[in-house]
């Protein structure tokens, strides 16, 4: 009837249920998960920042160490250069200049001295029982990243028709760090020669090959059964015709992979054996 009320309880209409606003969830869960991947990512570009310093601070401290040392063999080199030879210990049997006796008193795996004009690269090279040692181990003897310049274990007086020198590729240009400049037409053009002093003899090595490879390249072939073998070696690295001894720089590169490497090659101007002499061949039959 007109104007009849309804008891309150007894409505035959059911309450509607509440809606629950979609877009609200997802936003609400969209801003979880970012949160969640910015917590992360923090926390990774944290880890990585103190990964870099450190690394960063470990390479300073080795270079600061290396430079300090490398430069005080220098200084020795300098002082020792115009010495009267002495005999060295267990080494009596031969005359040895100051300056071989003053770096094997520091270190008996010392071999030669290495310079090349226009670069830092002014050194005592060794040679080790392997190529693993002086990777990470300085002429002193102290651990240290940036290492020693040495000599592959397997150059021995049966296999020195090609000498290898390795050593690290330091951005501040100590060890071979300076080898890149050689890269440079005009700077290759004015300083193309290596210097090897052992026992107060200079050996010069013109350089005629400066090149970016890997590890797989042929310049690093040490045995050679004949000198066939070597001459077609000598053949395929490029070197003049007239080369029977050639001197292999190698270093890393701190662009590219692992496997990468800059390779400086040069061929001896006398065509002498740096081991043929009996101060060298006694030391490393």
């Amino acid at each position: 009837m007109a104007g009849e009320k309804k008891a309150p309880g007894n409505t035959s209409e059911k309450a509607e249920k509440p809606v629950i606003n979609q877009n609200k969830v997802q936003y609400f869960f969209r801003r979880v998960l970012f949160t969640v991947v910015l917590l992360f990512a923090t926390a990774a570009a944290g880890v990585i920042s103190f990964i870099f310093i450190l690394h960063f601070m470990t390479d300073s401290n080795d270079y600061r160490s290396a430079r300090a040392e490398n430069d005080s063999l220098r200084e020795i080199a300098v002082a020792t250069e115009n010495e009267i030879p002495l005999g060295s210990g267990e080494y009596t049997v031969v005359q040895l200049s100051a300056l071989d006796t003053e770096m094997l008193r520091i270190n008996p795996d010392y071999v030669c001295w290495i310079s090349i004009d226009g670069t830092r690269v002014n050194h005592p090279v060794v040679r080790g029982h392997d190529n693993d040692t002086y990777i990470s181990t300085s002429f002193y003897g102290e651990p240290n990243n940036l290492g020693a310049l040495f000599i592959d274990y397997r150059n021995r007086r049966e296999s020195v028709s090609n000498i290898i020198i390795y050593g690290h590729n330091s951005i501040q240009g100590e060890m071979f760090g300076d080898l890149h400049l050689l890269l440079n037409e005009q700077f290759f053009n004015e300083n193309h020669i290596i210097t090897l002093t052992i026992n107060g003899s200079t050996f010069e090595y013109e350089i005629f090959s400066v090149r970016l490879t890997d590890v797989y390249d042929p310049a690093y072939t040490i045995y050679f059964s004949s000198m066939h073998d070597f001459f077609e070696f000598a053949y395929e690295i490029n070197a003049p015709v007239h080369a029977t001894r050639i001197l292999t720089l190698s270093t890393c590169v701190n662009e590219g992979s692992n496997d990468d490497r800059l390779i400086v090659q040069a061929y001896s101007l006398s065509n002498e054996c740096i081991f043929g002499s009996p101060e060298i061949s006694s030391r490393y039959p």
